[in-house]
């Protein structure tokens, strides 16, 4: 669509858009010293850096606090790595302390399981596949000038498969 150059073209509605207030891609080490376990790490072979890693997030809680402008709304977006043996544990996102996220996880379910143990990828570490990049996305009423978020499991702590978490890419948007 091309308007004639005697025209022009008005926009009256006044739509409020989301902006981007916290970016965190953990490349940079100032992302991690945010969190309260600052541990990074990455995968043989791939350059992206991410919160947690193989062996380091089991059992292991770790919350970040930032500070944000005036706004109504929150939304939170990450990405979750499950690294080796889950077996229907949960990962938790919780914001200033309420779960606003949760999934429970299992790497290699008993429907052909046998595929998944023979086939999938096991990416980081570990002698089981690994799930990388699963979105994260909650999207919630928020009026205060200071948000916590924290991620954490239900995985029992240090087993033999070292089932672990971690976390990439977190955004927060306000609206």
């Amino acid at each position: 669509f091309q308007l004639p150059p005697h025209k022009r073209l008005q926009v009256r509605a006044r739509v409020q858009q989301w902006r981007l207030a916290v970016e965190q891609g953990f490349e940079v080490a100032s992302d991690a010293r945010a969190w309260s376990a600052p541990v990074t790490s990455a995968c043989p072979g791939s350059p992206d850096i991410f919160l947690g890693g193989t062996c380091d997030f089991a059992a292991k809680p770790t919350t970040a606090r930032f500070q944000l402008p005036p706004h109504k709304r929150l939304q939170v977006r990450a990405r979750v790595h499950f690294l080796d043996r889950w077996e229907g544990e949960q990962l938790v996102l919780r914001v200033d302390d309420r779960v606003v996220w949760s999934k429970a996880y299992e790497t290699c379910p008993e429907v052909m399981g046998w595929i998944c143990e023979k086939y999938a990828l096991d990416t980081c570490a570990g002698s089981a596949p690994d799930t990388m990049s699963t979105l994260v996305e909650a999207t919630i009423p928020h009026t205060n000038s200071t948000v916590t978020l924290s991620f954490s499991s239900t995985l029992p702590g240090q087993g033999e498969d070292c089932a672990s978490y971690g976390v990439d890419d977190v955004s927060l948007w306000l609206l």
